[in-house]
């Protein structure tokens, strides 16, 4: 939102949602004057319902008016960052609108990358990603023919455990996976950057934004974090984006694309000495991405994957589980909700095995925990 106050003529912010957070929803709501907000998790007060007014805005917490609302032909592009399954509804809405979705989290294109792929064929909407290596390829990728992409190099920070050795690993604590070398994010998608599983769901949303074949897509250790992706073409060429480690850039691109604004954000000086480096991933935190090179390609793997992993990243953060447990877990569930041939054709599909996944971590979790 901050790019928005700092270049107001990039766009009218039209609608406004938050789950619960009520007085940040507020403070924004002042700050942009939208016409109408929402909140999705806790139903406003009269209180809050006055205050929003008197700038303008309706504020409500049905949601089905939220609905309704990404229909109107004032909003041309949807910014989706809601966490875990919740935000499914809203994109596919916006993509049935033939309208410009700017995706800023994982779980759509990990969870619901074939609904997605075919609401976009069928109605015509774009994909733009803002994940910070997403948006490296896809500048990377722009005016090229993809027919001459032959691999994908997704960089990785390697997380705080890069050096560590398999002894290490066992005994591994929550503060210490919350120490990221680079980035400041928040606890979730900073273990799943421990335990490089971030890195694992990055290369599946890569296969459905950009549509590569999982065996073409690599990831590559960068302690750095200034190199944020790269491509490699059929004559050997490599396509490289960088810049300063900042969510601004990609956001801002999202916003602008495909044109470019000038911003006042800080550059890189090449004037300064800078070492780059490029690395393999520490082979026991491999395992994120052998996993996902086994199931990436099935759906219904995939749901289950990304449900399992949050449920045993809320577990490990409470000292519940070991953190080398992991990779152990998410095959179990996988392997369990294969078992049972569950159906990934819709939406509700899709929301059907989300919810018996995360049953059945619960239920591993407490088991583990015991022990």
């Amino acid at each position: 939102m901050s790019l928005l106050a700092e270049h107001s003529e990039l766009a009218r912010v039209e609608v406004l949602s938050a789950h619960s957070k009520v007085d940040r929803l507020l403070e924004q709501i002042e700050r942009f004057h939208p016409s109408k907000a929402f909140l999705t998790g806790v139903n406003p007060t009269r209180a809050q319902i006055s205050v929003a007014r008197s700038f303008g805005c309706e504020l409500t917490g049905e949601v089905n008016e939220l609905y309704r609302a990404l229909e109107s032909t004032k909003i041309e592009t949807v910014v989706l960052a809601l966490m875990g399954a919740a935000g499914l509804p809203f994109g596919l809405k916006t993509l049935e609108q033939g309208k410009r979705l700017a995706i800023a989290n994982k779980e759509p294109l990990v969870i619901a990358g074939h609904l997605f792929k075919a609401h976009q064929q069928r109605f015509g909407g774009e994909i733009i990603p803002i994940d910070s290596e997403h948006s490296a390829i896809f500048q990377c990728l722009f005016g090229e023919s993809k027919l001459n992409v032959e691999r994908l190099i997704l960089t990785s920070s390697g997380g705080p455990f890069h050096h560590y050795s398999p002894e290490q690993f066992e005994t591994i604590c929550p503060a210490q996976a919350l120490k990221h070398p680079t980035w400041e994010m928040g606890k979730k998608i900073t273990v799943d950057s421990a335990t490089m599983m971030n890195k694992g769901l990055e290369m599946i949303e890569a296969k459905w934004l950009f549509d590569q074949a999982l065996k073409d897509i690599e990831v590559s250790v960068h302690r750095q974090s200034i190199v944020h992706s790269m491509v490699e073409y059929c004559d050997g060429s490599i396509l490289a984006q960088l810049g300063v480690t900042d969510m601004k850039y990609p956001i801002l691109y999202a916003l602008t694309y495909p044109e470019r604004i000038r911003s006042k954000l800080p550059r890189l000086n090449f004037k300064d000495k800078m070492s780059w480096s490029f690395e393999q991933v520490n082979p026991f935190l491999n395992q994120a991405i052998e996993l996902i090179r086994e199931v990436g390609d099935d759906p219904l793997s995939c749901i289950l994957l990304n449900a399992a992993n949050e449920c045993y990243v809320e577990s490990f953060l409470k000292d519940e589980v070991p953190f080398f447990g992991i990779y152990r877990h998410l095959r179990a569930v996988i392997e369990r909700g294969q078992a049972e041939s569950l159906a990934t054709q819709s939406l509700e599909d899709v929301l059907h095995v989300d919810a018996l996944a995360r049953r059945w971590s619960r239920e591993l979790t407490q088991v583990t925990s015991r022990f």
